[in-house]
């Protein structure tokens, strides 16, 4: 999981691609890697990959095993082994 998807998030998920079998990336913003100049292939490329990406979503707390997000749809979890936190 990594909690933040700017460009360097989402950079970092693709780069996770290769390493981790389930890539979630959460973002507080409306899009990720707002404002990159390539953000619409890198996104592209995240969605084509399976990446879970959560927009205007804010991580209210952590624990193990689990991660609690809150969007305007409401709260919920998150499940990821805590190794893939990033």
């Amino acid at each position: 999981m990594i909690i933040g998807g700017g460009l360097v998030g989402a950079e970092t998920g693709e780069y996770c691609l290769d390493y981790c079998s389930e890539v979630v990336i959460v973002e507080m913003l409306p899009e990720i890697a707002a404002g990159a100049q390539n953000q619409t292939q890198l996104v592209g490329r995240l969605k084509k990959a399976g990446v879970q990406m959560f927009t205007e979503t804010k991580v209210l707390s952590a624990g193990p095993g689990h991660v609690k997000c809150e969007n305007p749809a409401g709260a919920f979890e998150i499940g990821l082994p805590q190794s893939h936190w990033l």
